[in-house]
């Protein structure tokens, strides 16, 4: 009897710690690709923004490109440490807003770019924060405290540049 008891309380445990340990691998998961995809848009953004802005609207667009090509390099690496996979696309969202933005040009093109910018960093920073501050992996969280910095004055960059702009 004490043996049964045993075996199944093990079971128990395991289960626990099993279901325990999806939870973590769902919500690592979902942090990756929410950051993974605003990186992989930030950079296709960056590149039309050389393309078409103007001035400091193209000056943005290569820093957007060079930042979040770096910031993409290492949160591959550490999504891979944590078993999650990192996206290859865009969102539909993200891509919708690209599609939007290649039918502009000019000073329009240059505004609608600075506003796509400060929405899309205010919703990294808020993903960041909430990552870093309760992210259950620790490498994936540390991550996020390292990088938060950056793209809060990434933020205040787009606030910049839109005011900026005529």
């Amino acid at each position: 009897m004490r043996t049964i008891l045993h075996v199944a309380i093990a079971v128990v445990v395991g289960l626990v710690v099993a279901g325990a340990s999806a939870a973590q691998g769902i919500y690592d998961q979902n942090f990756v690709t929410e950051a993974g995809q605003s990186g992989i848009s930030e950079i296709a953004l960056g590149k039309l923004a050389l393309a078409r802005g103007e001035g400091a609207v193209s000056a943005f667009g290569q820093r957007m490109i060079d930042d979040h090509t770096k910031v993409a390099t290492e949160l591959k690496r550490v999504a891979f440490k944590a078993g999650a996979m990192f996206p290859s696309t865009p969102s539909a969202d993200e891509k919708s807003t690209a599609s939007e933005l290649l039918k502009l040009d000019g000073a329009d093109f240059d505004a609608r770019f600075a506003d796509t910018m400060i929405k899309d960093h205010q919703r990294a920073v808020a993903l960041f924060t909430v990552e870093a501050q309760s992210g259950l992996n620790t490498e994936l969280r540390a991550f996020a405290v390292n990088t938060l910095p950056s793209l809060q004055a990434h933020l205040r960059m787009a606030q910049e540049l839109r005011n900026s702009i005529q």
